[in-house]
């Protein structure tokens, strides 16, 4: 009987080959999509990493349901990736007493990982709370600047505050977003500046960015061991603050003050995740993006791609290839390569109970024609070296052991 564990160490496993799959299909989409796109590059790779998990949990959940057409027809992309590298000839993988240590070791990390975004959330709705507001006049000019909009009932659409525990503008809350900024900042930088910077912040707020953020969290906290998973997660982020970049230079803000502004902050300190800020990503990439928008920069190398699909096919063959029947690893072989002495012979039958029976108990039987109390439908013979040999019932057909004697 499978146990909720056992399903959580298939899901696991699926997740081997499923994530690197997505992997694959999203460097393959990325490197046909232009950089001057990354709103439909920021698409791809975030709906990749949601559904990585999606797939690996309906995989385990086929596989566990039952062995019939159905599971066969949804793990056809394990076999189907395993049959092009030529592994799915591999002996079977017993993982029956593995899975649950699987899920085990996974459950452990999910809740360290689950853990520290709670901790995360608890810290910045401390420094939301701690936030000094903004003077009303302060905050409408800066956002006029950075071409903020109004509510139906004249409220701007994100507040404005500042706070020393922060190094950058942030974004925080996604309900009613808050834009948290150092007050040093704008006397270093200018209201100029820093209107350049507020129109990223607003562009992530105008994204709903702060609430995919956290749905795109889970996802990779599901995928916490996958190198896969962490790549596509970077991917995401990337195209994310592109893409915000992008629609802070569409508003009007000016490319030169802009990307003079984003340098300064490189050497502000971090801020606290999973909260959004102009600094997100990796920041030369993006300045190149933005000089210079037609040229093709951070395009995916086909090596990438190609060590995907490996990936994908190695992935695949390790779980098409495991098995979680609690039975002796058995060599197939043909009636003329049986021993002619076995020691011992296990009869399986129809419902896969095996028992062991001294080759001497079979003095007088004759499996011929299928007749005969006990006829069982796959016979196991066991020589003196512990070498396990399988065959039908019908390879005995002729066969006769009197006494324990050789036939």
């Amino acid at each position: 009987m499978t146990t909720p564990l056992d399903a959580l160490g298939w899901g696991v496993l699926h997740s081997l080959w499923g994530a690197a799959g997505l992997a694959a299909v999203i460097a393959l989409a990325l490197r046909r999509v232009p950089t001057t796109r990354p709103r439909r590059r920021h698409a791809i790779a975030a709906a990749g990493l949601l559904f990585a998990p999606v797939l690996a949990s309906a995989a385990a959940l086929v596989t566990v349901v039952g062995p019939g057409a159905a599971s066969t027809a949804i793990e056809a992309g394990a076999v189907a990736v395993a049959s092009t590298t030529g592994l799915d000839a591999a002996p079977r993988i017993p993982v029956g007493g593995v899975l649950p240590a699987l899920a085990i070791v996974w459950l452990i990390g999910v809740g360290v990982g689950g853990l520290r975004l709670t901790i995360a959330a608890r810290q910045l709705a401390a420094l939301r709370r701690r936030a000094r507001p903004l003077a009303i006049d302060d905050a409408a000019e800066l956002l006029r600047r950075a071409g903020a909009d109004v509510d139906r009932r004249g409220a701007p659409e994100v507040a404005l505050a500042t706070s020393d525990e922060v190094g950058v503008p942030t974004v925080i809350g996604w309900r009613r977003p808050l834009c948290v900024f150092p007050a040093a900042l704008r006397r270093a930088l200018g209201d100029e500046a820093l209107a350049a910077l507020l129109a990223h912040e607003l562009a992530h707020v105008r994204r709903r960015d702060v609430a995919w953020n956290w749905a795109l969290a889970l996802a990779e906290l599901a995928l916490f061991f996958h190198p896969c998973a962490t790549w596509i997660a970077a991917q995401v982020r990337c195209e994310r603050e592109c893409a915000c970049d992008q629609a802070a230079i569409r508003g009007g803000e000016d490319l030169a003050l802009y990307v003079h502004a984003l340098a300064d902050l490189a050497s502000q300190r971090a801020r606290p995740t999973p909260a959004l800020s102009a600094l997100g990503g990796s920041l030369m990439p993006r300045v190149r993006r933005l000089i210079d928008p037609l040229a093709n920069h951070h395009r995916m190398s086909l090596r990438t791609c190609l060590a995907f699909v490996a990936l994908t096919g190695i992935g695949g063959a390790l779980v098409a290839a495991c098995d979680d029947a609690p039975s002796e690893p058995l060599a197939d072989a043909r009636a003329a390569e049986l021993p002619g002495h076995p020691p011992k012979v296990v009869f399986v039958d129809k419902d896969g109970v095996a028992t062991n029976v001294p080759a001497e108990a079979l003095a007088g039987w004759h499996a011929g024609e299928g007749e005969g109390e006990g006829h069982p439908p796959k016979v196991v013979f066991v020589d003196k070296e512990g070498v396990v040999t399988n065959v039908p019932a019908e390879a005995l057909a002729g066969w006769q052991a009197k006494g324990g004697d050789a036939p």
